[in-house]
């Protein structure tokens, strides 16, 4: 669920970026540059960091969603430093599983 700080942040927020294209060149696991595309769901400035969101309304057991949860975070991550590199910001990354 969202908790109040995820949306004081939205309220608080100078700028806020929805549907974020996120595109960049990196080295996949055989070192061969491949083209990363992806969306960040919700990018906030909120002043000294922005904070970027990424919502999952997956299903099953807490299990299953850990299993998933700590890819959905190593993406996000990637994101989130393509973001900063771009910017120049400090980025804060959530998580959030809505249900």
């Amino acid at each position: 669920t969202m908790d109040t700080a995820h949306w004081r942040d939205v309220e608080r927020a100078t700028t806020r970026l929805a549907e974020c294209p996120v595109r960049y060149v990196a080295p996949n696991e055989h070192g061969v540059p491949e083209l990363v595309e992806g969306v960040i769901d919700l990018a906030l400035d909120v002043g000294d960091r922005w904070v970027v969101l990424d919502w999952k309304t997956d299903d099953g057991d807490e299990a299953a969603w850990d299993a998933k949860a700590a890819v959905y975070e190593r993406q996000l991550a990637l994101y989130a430093a393509e973001f900063a590199r771009r910017t120049g910001a400090t980025v804060e990354t959530r998580l959030v599983r809505v249900r």
